[in-house]
């Protein structure tokens, strides 16, 4: 399974490992770079069967209408946790509670519809 990771972040181990359970034997190539279209995603690589990608709303849709019906389009989704440490907020020079961002689940996009207008 040939997985065609889209982000300007290297894959944390968490998110492989959920991969691997549910695809099992994996083949990840890394994407760290800027695309300006869907379009240019597809091109990028040959033979992908699973894109996991991080990208804007308007080029992620796009994707997926372009995918055929045998690839996946997935978006890694994190939960923010409570760490025990405190940060200095520097716009308010105030301590507050540090968070962290961690894998949380991998999420297949089944339906995508989207419509912008530029505001003038």
């Amino acid at each position: 399974m040939r997985i065609l990771w889209v982000s300007r972040h290297k894959m944390t181990s968490e998110q492989m490992i959920d991969l691997k359970k549910y695809y099992g034997e994996i083949e990840i190539l890394s994407a760290d770079k800027t695309f300006n279209s869907a379009e240019e995603i597809i091109e990028y690589a040959e033979n992908i069967n699973v894109y996991a990608v991080v990208l804007p709303t308007e080029i992620l849709i796009k994707l997926f209408n372009l995918l055929s019906d045998d690839k996946d389009l997935l978006m890694s989704y994190s939960k923010r946790v409570l760490t025990e440490k405190t940060v200095l907020n520097s716009a308010t020079g105030e301590y507050e509670p540090e968070y962290k961002f961690v894998h949380d689940c991998w999420k297949r996009v089944t339906h995508a519809e989207f419509e912008t207008e530029e505001l003038k």
